[in-house]
């Protein structure tokens, strides 16, 4: 139930339409976990509710790659700091295991609706460049606090660029 409206909400601009579907499913299949490990080892004192959080924490972090902002809502949510090792030890194996496969949700989202994203490390050809390099080459055009929109418009058809500084400067 809980995956089918996840499905529902996914696309929609509700406040929480991936978060709490997310929560749900994740502490569903951590408590069916939960409960397995009570069922095959009696003498364990497990409690199930752990399970379900860190299914949660295991199903969001895997999906929306927000490890650090997700480890401090879990420990919110429990208000127990004993469960903060566990959960950051889940976060970093649902993240290392999302990332081997794919990109996060919201990632792979943003590229859906044609969003530009910038990579997380810049290209070779970046990393060698200052802004020296990026500006060679490029005339400054100052233009003063009042002008006349001829002169602005004159100085944005004969340029490439579309930033300009304003100050005291003259023509």
């Amino acid at each position: 139930m809980f995956y089918s409206l996840a499905v529902v909400t996914f696309g929609t601009a509700v406040p929480a339409g991936q978060f709490v579907p997310g929560i749900m499913i994740g502490s569903t299949y951590g408590r069916l976990v939960g409960m397995s490990v009570v069922k095959f080892y009696k003498k364990l004192n497990v409690d199930e509710g752990t399970y379900a959080l860190l299914g949660a924490a295991s199903f969001l972090g895997g999906s929306m790659r927000m490890t650090v902002s997700l480890c401090v809502i879990m420990v919110e949510i429990t208000n127990n700091l004993q469960l903060l090792p566990l959960i950051m030890l889940v976060l970093l194996i649902s993240k290392a295991v999302g990332d081997f496969f794919n990109e996060g949700l919201y990632e792979e989202q943003a590229r859906l609706k044609g969003i530009p994203l910038l990579d997380s490390r810049p290209k070779q050809v970046m990393r060698n460049m200052n802004a020296k390099d990026a500006c060679k080459n490029q005339k400054v055009v100052c233009l003063p606090r009042v002008s006349r929109v001829v002169d602005i418009v004159s100085v944005l058809q004969s340029n490439k660029h579309n930033g300009f500084p304003v100050s005291r400067c003259q023509f």
